[in-house]
């Protein structure tokens, strides 16, 4: 039986439920955070494909797509970050991710 059985019906939406309720928001952005690490975690280990697929199976819900959704969402947010930097300050900023 999986755990999500609420949420199963993809026209729902939790946030949109919670919405009027600010420590709800909060407790899910906390676990979207500690999901997220620890699939970057998993998939610096190249374990996280196989634990995914085990864990869709077993739990009835499409993981890989949730976390492909999420990445996207993460490179399209910080894309937008981005734009607010000159050419100059992009290159800085590279010279110091690089170190």
């Amino acid at each position: 039986m999986p755990c999500r059985t609420d949420y199963q019906d993809e026209d729902r939406n939790p946030r949109i439920e919670y919405q009027d309720n600010p420590k709800l928001l909060d407790t899910i952005n906390e676990l979207e955070a500690a999901i997220c690490a620890i699939c970057n975690e998993l998939e610096d280990r190249n374990i996280l494909d196989e634990i995914l697929a085990n864990g869709s199976v077993n739990g009835r819900i499409k993981l890989h797509d949730i976390w492909n959704n999420h990445k996207q969402n993460d490179e399209r947010r910080l894309k937008n970050e981005l734009k607010k930097y000159t050419k100059h300050e992009l290159k800085l900023l590279k010279r110091i991710l690089n170190k």
